[in-house]
């Protein structure tokens, strides 16, 4: 909302709402690029019903334009102009590869039982680096408990006799249509929670995986950002969840109609699954 007043010129969002109808507004709207119109233009009907106006059709249209504009090419499966932008050179492998690099820098905290807080969260950020390299999820991963839990509506990480580290997920973007999934966590990642999930039990009482700098449950946003930093840092691309995923997903393009464990892991169906895999 601060960016779409900032638009029109102001430096916060105006208490009365009849600078959202200004032409001057709506024309230099329509000169931004997809991905900002999508943002925008929801939170232009959203200022509308704020401001409790009737029937924004100059916004609603646009907001539908830009849903048709997306879905379009989604369909052609070509990538964004800010996939474009953040797309590193090896792809997938790259978080992987900043993973490696980011080991160097907090290596010499692993063998420490009783971390402090400021390791165990330089630890942390290494973890992340390695999950996502490893199993591209949404922002899930800040929502996730360690061990068991009844509630249909929690995600958890357990380790099991014989699969090891195992990851069960049933709150999560989809989980309406494709219900509880069960993940087995791959061998890399298996050692570095191995590794982390004990300091973390020491450290922490709030029973989560990732935890704030201050010693709380991380938050969704939080995790974005610390990704998106790293990330930033390591590869100089800003690479949050999404395009974590558009980029496995692309790596494993050629398999993608076949690929099940994929699709699992993602949590998502075949057809979305292709339309997140983009074409050279």
């Amino acid at each position: 909302m601060k960016r779409l007043s900032r638009l029109a010129g102001f430096e916060t969002v105006p208490v009365s709402g009849k600078w959202l109808k200004k032409k001057k507004l709506l024309k230099s709207f329509d000169k931004l690029s997809l991905s900002a119109r999508r943002v925008l233009s929801v939170a232009a009907v959203k200022l509308s019903q704020m401001y409790k106006q009737d029937k924004p059709l100059e916004w609603t249209e646009r907001l539908a334009k830009a849903a048709a504009e997306y879905d379009d090419e989604r369909e052609k499966r070509k990538k964004t102009d800010r996939e474009k932008e953040n797309w590193p050179k090896d792809g997938y492998d790259a978080i992987g590869r900043a993973a490696t690099e980011f080991k160097k820098t907090v290596s010499k905290y692993f063998g420490k039982k009783d971390p402090t807080a400021f390791e165990l969260y330089k630890i942390q950020k290494y973890v992340i680096l390695k999950l996502y390299s490893q199993h591209a999820l949404r922002l899930d991963w800040a929502d996730v408990f360690l061990g068991k839990k009844d509630s249909e509506k929690k995600n958890y990480l357990y380790k099991h006799p014989r699969k090891g580290w195992t990851l069960v997920m049933r709150k999560y973007k989809t989980s309406k249509f494709l219900g509880e999934q069960e993940i087995k966590i791959s061998r890399p990642a298996s050692i570095v929670l191995s590794m982390f999930i004990p300091k973390v039990k020491s450290a922490t009482n709030h029973g989560y995986l990732l935890s704030n700098k201050g010693g709380s449950k991380m938050t969704r946003s939080n995790l974005s950002k610390i990704l998106i930093r790293l990330t930033e840092k390591l590869l100089n691309k800003r690479i949050g969840s999404q395009i974590v995923r558009v980029l496995k997903a692309t790596k494993h393009r050629k398999a993608a109609e076949d690929n099940a464990a994929l699709s699992k892991e993602m949590m998502h169906g075949k057809e979305q699954h292709l339309l997140y895999a983009k074409k050279d």
